[in-house]
């Protein structure tokens, strides 16, 4: 079951002390059943993918723009509650 955690109103205080609209953060899809975190960068079709480290992916669009960050196994890689903070973001649209 995907999960979009974009969509909200939530604003997020940046490490300058300023702060950013979560709307305006990439959209993040992170997929329960497969443990796989999604970052879209841009939208398109995936061309190639580079393994950056083992799980841990970018997907190439056309003309070699990144489109996307791939996680496999999230929940390994996210100290705990990690994801749980990205759906908190989302419930608070």
């Amino acid at each position: 079951m995907e999960e979009n955690l974009y969509d909200t109103n939530v604003l997020i205080e940046t490490l300058g002390g300023g702060f950013v609209s979560a709307k305006s953060l990439p959209k993040v899809v992170y997929d329960k059943e497969s443990n796989s975190l999604y970052i879209v960068l841009a939208e398109g079709s995936e061309e190639v993918f580079i393994e950056l480290a083992p799980n841990i992916s970018l997907e190439i669009g056309e003309g070699g723009k990144v489109i996307g960050i791939e996680i496999l196994k999230a929940s390994k890689l996210f100290r705990e509650g990690g994801i749980e903070a990205l759906q908190f973001i989302k419930s608070q649209a």
